[in-house]
């Protein structure tokens, strides 16, 4: 019972995260650049695809799921040093994961 109530608190963890990325993330004034889209891409009004709809919701459960995985594996198997590094560069990494769509274009990386 008490793996699985650390796995929860992972799985929260790393939803809370996603959100509090994507939502500063998304209020800063980045420069915008013109991307051609093909299609219809607005979940609104158009179907949306399955590739789609997994995408998406890999993205944003994502993190909350690996930091589930990560927290039920390391519960009472790891030492609390091994456990806190693993936490923090899976929080750097996500944190990484979701500034690429913003800062890459800005620096003209690719």
């Amino acid at each position: 019972m008490k793996r699985l109530s650390v796995a929860v608190l992972g799985f929260v963890w790393g939803l809370m995260l996603t959100w509090f990325l994507l939502y500063a993330f998304s209020h800063i004034d980045w420069t915008h650049t013109n991307a051609s889209a093909s299609g219809c891409s607005d979940m609104e009004h158009c179907s949306p695809r399955v590739h789609t709809v997994f995408v998406l919701a890999s993205v944003l459960l994502g993190p909350g799921i690996v930091f589930a995985t990560l927290n039920a594996t390391a519960y009472r198997r790891w030492t609390m040093g091994r456990w806190t590094s693993a936490f923090c560069i899976g929080t750097v990494l996500v944190v990484l994961f979701y500034v690429a769509p913003y800062a890459v274009p800005r620096f003209g990386v690719f």
